[in-house]
């Protein structure tokens, strides 16, 4: 990742650095005569961290980035802490596969092969060293499928979190009451590749007639026990 932090510094920057022109001699890229033109909105952009390692993570929260993905070790959070940052104040999360139907079977049906099709990008993919995973590494349909039935999300890149109305509610009240670590938005991916339109809309449409509101009020409340809590530790 050593390439990816230099350039996130080298356009902070571009975009902070007060310097009308200035020249960039990093460890992996050199550039003269740098003219930034463009300038930002806000005091400072907002930049997601969509490591999930231990070390990038803890990288990210010492520079207080905001974090695209899941805390799955709890080092952004304990590193945050240490710093005296709340990690409830910044954009925690990742996206969410998910198709919504009137039924289970139709929700998936409608993202079966585009999930297989894109989960296989990844898990046939050449890595960094030049290694290509045999063609036993491929997905079927079937393995898609099984891992949906036994909610093993994990088992491949893109299982999607299709179901009814009730079903798609039930598993984000649990992102929202954080039985999946501290995640502060949620993000909706409902467009595989390939999949249709009409089946798109109406997964955006439940779920911001259905669902949404659900998860609205009970972050509601979940914030407010988490203030209290907060302000109980405080007077102590």
């Amino acid at each position: 990742f050593g390439r990816t932090w230099e350039i996130i510094d080298f356009i902070e920057r571009c975009l902070h650095g007060g310097d009308e022109v200035f020249d960039w001699d990093g460890k992996y890229y050199h550039f003269r005569g740098v003219r930034w033109i463009m300038q930002p909105v806000q005091k400072r952009i907002p930049i997601l961290w969509g490591g999930f390692g231990p070390q990038s993570v803890e990288k990210a929260a010492n520079r207080r980035y905001h974090l695209i993905a899941s805390d799955v070790t709890g080092t952004y959070e304990r590193v945050m802490r240490e710093n005296g940052d709340r990690p409830e104040e910044y954009l925690i999360g990742f996206v969410h596969i998910a198709g919504i139907a009137g039924t289970r079977e139709e929700a998936f049906e409608a993202m079966a092969e585009p999930c297989t099709w894109n989960g296989n990008q990844y898990a046939l993919r050449t890595d960094l060293n030049g290694y290509t995973p045999p063609e036993t590494a491929r997905k079927t349909v079937a393995d898609i499928r099984r891992a949906w039935e036994a909610g093993d999300y994990r088992a491949a890149f893109s299982v999607p979190r299709a179901g009814t109305v009730e079903d798609v509610t039930e598993y984000f009240l649990k992102v929202v009451r954080g039985e999946m670590g501290l995640i502060t938005h949620i993000g909706l991916h409902a467009r595989e590749p390939g999949m249709k339109t009409e089946d798109v809309h109406r997964t955006m449409t439940l779920y911001a007639q259905e669902v949404l509101p659900v998860l609205r009020k009970e972050a509601e409340r979940v914030e407010k026990e988490r203030a209290q809590t907060i302000a109980m530790s405080d007077h102590r």
